[in-house]
């Protein structure tokens, strides 16, 4: 569909807490932010990830989990993790758990995309055990693109 990227399948992710710019920031703190996550993340009694709807912004299209009330618990423990490891604080922001499937780089026939949409049927996708992963998100030559720095998957 003209001016819509689809993000590929191995780049999708749900974005829970940023912390800037990795230009900014020594890498081996991110790594160690990232372990101390992962392990207060262990004790986590997590449900799977049901994304569950989609939605459209100006920057493109998303699934949403808006069924996701056990994210707040991880999402609260990275935002304190990162108050106390990198002096950024988020100052409670409110929270869409969502997965981009698309982003727009132009103007977007709404009509097609919707038909689109419909015409996929779109399901409720289940994630049975989510992975936390510390990621380096870019979005150089108009396409996002990401780098595993370090993960973890939950126990179920």
């Amino acid at each position: 569909m003209p001016n819509v990227d689809v993000v590929p399948p191995e780049w999708l992710h749900l974005t829970m807490t940023g912390v800037g710019s990795t230009a900014d920031r020594d890498p081996e703190v991110l790594l160690e932010l990232a372990d101390a996550v992962f392990a207060e993340a262990g004790g986590l009694n997590e449900l799977p990830l049901r994304l569950d709807g989609h939605f459209l912004c100006r920057e493109g299209l998303s699934l949403a989990a808006r069924t996701a009330p056990w994210l707040a618990e991880p999402k609260g423990l990275q935002e304190e993790m990162i108050k106390r490891r990198l002096g950024v604080e988020h100052h409670q922001q409110e929270f869409h758990p969502h997965v981009s499937l698309a982003y727009f780089r132009g103007v977007v026939d709404l009509s097609l995309l919707h038909r689109a949409i419909e015409e996929a049927s779109p399901r409720a996708v289940v994630i049975d055990r989510p992975t936390f992963s510390l990621i380096e998100l870019g979005r150089d030559d108009e396409v996002y693109t990401r780098r595993v720095l370090s993960q973890y998957a939950l126990r179920s």
